[in-house]
C-alpha cells in the first residue's frame, strides 16, 4: 500500500501518550498536516513541554493538553467529559500509552497496572467516546499493539494476575494479544450497526527504541537499554510510519479489523482470530470497568 494522505486540514486527532516517543512523533506529524491535536499524559509538566515542543515543529498552535492516567477509571470518565467539550467530534483516536514493569503494582481500581493502562485504559475510553467517534464522516481508531502479543500466555481467569506468578514481560505480552482481541471484536460490533463508520484497525510499530521499559529497572535490561537495543532498534520516526498511515492515508478508507506491520496487511497469531475469546475477553473488559458497551451506543456482537 502506497501513502496518499487525506486533508487532516481541521481534523480532530487525540493521542493517548502523546508527550513522547511514537505517540508525540504521530502528533507532531499529524500537527504538521493541520489538524487539532489533543495529547493525553498523567504528567503535567512533561506534557506541557511535549505540546510546546509539537507547535514548535510543526508550526501548528491547535495543540490541547489533558491531563489523565489512563489507567484510571475514574480520570478516564472525567477525561471524556473535557474532549468532548473541547471537541464535537473526533476523526482519529491512537491508543498508544502503554507500560512494561517489573514489580506487579495494582491501580486505585485494584486492577493490574500494566492490564489497566494497556488494555483496559483503551478499551474504556472508546467506550466513553464512541458517540462523539460516530459524529465524524469517517473516524479512525487505531490500536498500538506489538508483534510481541504472539508470545502472549493468556489465562481467561486471571488476566489480573492474582494467582498466577507475575512476570512484567509476559503481562505486557498479554496487553498486547488484548489489544488484538478488543480490535476485533470492536469491529463486529461497529459492524452491526448501519449507521456506524468508524475504521478499527491495530499495528505492530516495530523494535522502537523508546523508554517503555524505563521502570523495568534490572541490571541485564539497562545493560539491553543501554548497548543492545539502540543497534538492533528503529527510530521513533520509523516506528510512527504506521500510526501515522492507518491515521491519515486514503488507502486505508474502508479498511477495519486488519493488523498492519511496515503499513501492510499482516496476520496477527491465531489465539487472536478466536471469536469466542474475543468475545469472553470483551464481556470480562466491560465486568472490570463497570459498564455495559450497549449503553454507550456500541453494538452488540455478531457471529
Amino acid at each position: 500500500m502506497k501513502n496518499s494522505p487525506l486533508g487532516m486540514d481541521g481534523k480532530n486527532c487525540i493521542i493517548t501518550g502523546g508527550n513522547r516517543g511514537i505517540g508525540k512523533q504521530v502528533a507532531t506529524e499529524i500537527a504538521k498536516m493541520g489538524a487539532n491535536i489533543g495529547i493525553i499524559t498523567r504528567n503535567r509538566i512533561k506534557g506541557e513541554k511535549a505540546v510546546n515542543e509539537i507547535i514548535s515543529d510543526s508550526k501548528n498552535n491547535q495543540i490541547t493538553l489533558f491531563v489523565t492516567d489512563i489507567a484510571s477509571q475514574e480520570q478516564l470518565k472525567q477525561l471524556s467529559k473535557e474532549i468532548q467539550q473541547k471537541f464535537s467530534h473526533i476523526d482519529v483516536l491512537v491508543n498508544n500509552a502503554a507500560v512494561l514493569l517489573r514489580k506487579r503494582e495494582e491501580t486505585e481500581d485494584g486492577i493490574e497496572r500494566t492490564l489497566a493502562t494497556n488494555h483496559l485504559g483503551p478499551f474504556l475510553l472508546v467506550n466513553l467516546l464512541f458517540k462523539t467517534l460516530e459524529k465524524s464522516k469517517s473516524a479512525r481508531v487505531i490500536n498500538i499493539s506489538s508483534d510481541g502479543h504472539r508470545k502472549a500466555e493468556i489465562d481467561i481467569e486471571d488476566l489480573n494476575y492474582t494467582k498466577r506468578k507475575y512476570s512484567g514481560f509476559k503481562a505486557y505480552y498479554q496487553s498486547k494479544l488484548l489489544n488484538l482481541l478488543f480490535t476485533y471484536e470492536l469491529t463486529s460490533r461497529i459492524e452491526s450497526l448501519s449507521s456506524s463508520i468508524i475504521l478499527v484497525n491495530a499495528l505492530d510499530p516495530g523494535r522502537v527504541n523508546t523508554d517503555i521499559g524505563k521502570n523495568y529497572d534490572t541490571v541485564s535490561y539497562r545493560i539491553f537499554s543501554k548497548l543492545i537495543r539502540p543497534v538492533i532498534s528503529i527510530s521513533v520516526h520509523q516506528g510512527a510510519e504506521t500510526p501515522i498511515y492507518l491515521a491519515t492515508s486514503r488507502e486505508v478508507n474502508g479498511v477495519s479489523g486488519k493488523y498492519f506491520i511496515n503499513r501492510k496487511i499482516s496476520k496477527s497469531s491465531r489465539l487472536s482470530y478466536d471469536r469466542p475469546l474475543q468475545k469472553s475477553v470483551w464481556k470480562l473488559s466491560e465486568n472490570y470497568v463497570g459498564i455495559n458497551s450497549e449503553d454507550y451506543g456500541v453494538g452488540d456482537s455478531i457471529e
